[in-house]
């Protein structure tokens, strides 16, 4: 039989902003706490690990991140919660703060249906979804080696959507190819064995 794993790593995506509720691209840049209803949804995250074994909460450097696993580290206050900035949403460019309907709906099927990974998001700073995985892969296989080092076998890790997506792919199936399979609703949770 297989080993068991190391590390079992929650992948968990934060509740919703305003921004979310508009329909508008957040990305990287565009920061807003989460609204109420987020803040329900969060909290309800937090239930969920009310009972569980949680050794870590790690977040990215975002208000709605931040918040969403405060809401698990209520529960867990015993634990290490730190943030890094390399597990920030997708850099989306001049698309962030825009409409879906001006420009990203285009560039996801592009990333999602044409398969072209290394497109950029419009403008100086816009990410593709492979500049992204290079930036927050390392950090997050950092976390999971910690991890296993210190013997904290279950972390929380509070990111973001197109994030999630792109680690899983890379994660599971080795290949950003397949991001689409692993679309995120607001306070989604998925568990990776690792």
């Amino acid at each position: 039989s297989p080993p068991p794993p190391l590390v079992t790593l929650y992948l968990i995506r934060h509740g919703e902003t305003v921004v979310n509720q508009k329909n508008c691209v957040q990305g990287k840049r565009i920061d807003p706490p989460l609204n109420e209803r987020g803040q329900k949804q969060a909290g309800y995250v937090g239930l969920r690990f009310k009972g569980a074994a949680v050794d870590w909460v790690v977040t990215s450097t975002s208000k709605r991140a931040i918040e969403t696993g405060a809401a698990i580290h209520r529960h867990h206050s015993d634990v290490p919660f730190d943030r890094y900035d390399a597990l920030n949403e997708l850099e989306f460019g001049d698309l962030e703060g825009t409409h879906v309907t001006a420009g990203y709906n285009d560039l996801i099927a592009k990333w999602d249906i044409d398969h072209i990974a290394d497109l950029a998001a419009p403008g100086e700073r816009g990410e593709s979804p492979s500049s992204c995985a290079q930036r927050a892969m390392p950090c997050l296989t950092a976390v999971v080696d910690e991890a296993a080092a210190e013997g904290r076998k279950s972390v929380c890790v509070v990111i973001h959507s197109r994030l999630i997506q792109i680690l899983m792919a890379l994660m599971i199936d080795g290949s950003l190819t397949t991001m689409a399979l692993y679309k995120q609703k607001k306070a989604a949770v998925n568990a990776i064995d690792v």
